[in-house]
Formats: C-alpha cells, sequence, structure tokens
C-alpha cells in the first residue's frame, strides 16, 4: 500500500500529513481556525475571478482573431453551440 501524498509537485509521507493535521489545524482556538478559513475563502474568490476574467479576456481575443480572418457571426455562434455540446456531452460522461 502507497503511505505517500502527492500534493503541489511534492510527496508526503502519511506520517507527515498527520503531524501537519495534527500539529497545526486541531490545536488552535477556534477564532484562529474561523480566521485561517476566512482568509482561504477570500483567497479563493479572488483566484475564481481571475480565473473568469483571463477566460473572458481570452474569449474576446479569440473572437477578434476570428472575425480578422473572414470568419461570419453564424459561424462563431455555431462554433459556440458546438462548444456547449461537447461540454455537456463529456460532463455527462464523467
Amino acid at each position: 500500500m502507497n503511505d505517500s501524498v502527492y500534493w503541489h509537485g511534492r510527496t508526503y509521507s502519511s506520517k507527515q500529513v498527520d503531524v501537519l493535521i495534527n500539529n497545526n489545524f486541531k490545536n488552535i482556538s477556534s477564532e484562529k481556525h474561523k480566521s485561517i478559513s476566512k482568509k482561504g475563502g477570500i483567497a479563493s474568490g479572488i483566484a475564481r475571478r481571475k480565473k473568469r476574467e483571463e477566460q473572458e479576456h481570452c474569449k474576446k481575443m479569440f473572437y477578434k482573431a476570428m472575425r480578422l480572418s473572414g470568419f461570419m457571426e453564424d459561424e462563431l455562434r455555431d462554433f459556440e453551440k458546438w462548444q456547449k455540446y461537447v461540454k455537456n456531452k463529456t460532463e455527462k460522461l464523467c
């Protein structure tokens, strides 16, 4: 049995993980735990917003390049419909 955990490019033994959890999260006060959780939630929201903005920017640049290449609006709409169809099909498979 493999007693290691792979996380963010590093491998940790299960003993190391237990020590980190026991020493860092189980022995802290509830106020400190709430503070850490709040900061994590805020950082998560910022990361999601940044990812969404980058995706929107890339999409705008893609469509701008497609229009400059001669694609028409109806072809781009068909492409978007195809993307949604493929996404729905792959989600159902998972």
